[in-house]
């Protein structure tokens, strides 16, 4: 009898093994999820920031209805170059240079193509604008994942 159970408990516990496996599968994918939603929203908000950081500093005056196509451009081009580049790959806990270098070099990336497609179909509403944008998504996006470091950490 003891030899019966001896064969069967490995069973159960691999099973348990494989329960505890999915969900932290489930939770690693809302994560990824989550920071996806929280780029997107950070890349949207680096753009309106631009947009009202060169009209105030009147470098260029733009009108809302210049820079739809510029939003949407620049965020789209840039949360692919940040899936491609592998940005969502890593964990964000253990966070490294090499990975802020990733984020960077990624943003670069999006923003050089946004700039590309905008100038192709004549939609530029300035330079200053593409800079500030760039700028703005590298300080927010680092800094989102810096100050989730520090709040993983700190807890």
């Amino acid at each position: 009898m003891g030899d019966v159970r001896q064969l069967i408990k490995p069973l159960f516990t691999v099973k348990n093994k494989r329960k505890r496996e999915s969900k932290r599968m489930r939770n690693m994918s809302i994560r990824k999820i989550v920071l996806v939603f929280i780029d997107l929203i950070t890349l949207c908000l680096a753009c309106f920031a631009s947009f009202f950081l060169s009209n105030t500093m009147a470098i260029v005056h733009l009108t809302v209805s210049d820079t739809y196509w510029s939003l949407i451009l620049f965020t789209l081009c840039n949360s692919l170059s940040l899936t491609l580049c592998g940005t969502y790959r890593s964990i964000w806990r253990y966070a490294e240079v090499k990975n802020f270098l990733l984020v960077i070099s990624s943003l670069f990336l999006g923003t050089s193509v946004s700039y590309l497609i905008m100038t192709l179909l004549h939609e530029m509403p300035s330079n200053i604008y593409m800079v500030l944008a760039f700028l703005l998504a590298v300080f927010a996006i680092v800094g989102m994942r810096l100050l989730y470091q520090y709040i993983y950490t700190a807890l």
